[in-house]
């Protein structure tokens, strides 16, 4: 009886569909920290999410792959947050980064804590040693 009883698990199990959530595979390529200074540009984005792959989207619509070499990163999957040192970040939330432009990723000039995942759009990058808050518009 216990076999049988096992069939059916099987048979149910691979009859049934197969709910993912998508959020619990976010892969957040991160590299060795190497220091918190960026270069004197500054850049806005808002901070969505495609697949697996965490993106920067800026105001005109295009989109770039952080790769963070920060001192700590964690994305929650319950929060949808990515928690970046000591400030957390809500998909869709603005963000700003210093650095310079983003570029196709070259993935032998790195050393990987976690690599990017293949799914994700590398065509082009920027490299994140720190994520801020945006400096807010002054009234007029």
């Amino acid at each position: 009886m216990k076999r049988l009883e096992f069939i059916l698990l099987i048979f149910l199990a691979a009859c049934s569909p197969v709910t993912e959530k998508i959020e619990s595979n976010i892969v957040v390529p991160r590299i060795h920290y190497t220091g918190g200074a960026d270069n004197a540009s500054y850049s806005e984005a808002k901070l969505i999410r495609e697949g697996k792959c965490l993106y920067l989207e800026h105001a005109d619509g295009s989109k770039v792959l952080p790769i963070f070499a920060t001192k700590t990163i964690d994305w929650n999957i319950e929060t949808k947050s990515l928690k970046v040192d000591s400030d957390t970040y809500f998909l869709g939330d603005k963000v700003a980064y210093g650095g310079g432009g983003s570029y196709p990723l070259e993935k032998n000039n790195y050393s990987w804590i976690t690599e990017v995942d293949h799914g994700c759009d590398t065509s082009q990058v920027i490299v994140i040693n720190k994520l801020i808050r945006p400096i807010e518009e002054l009234p007029k």
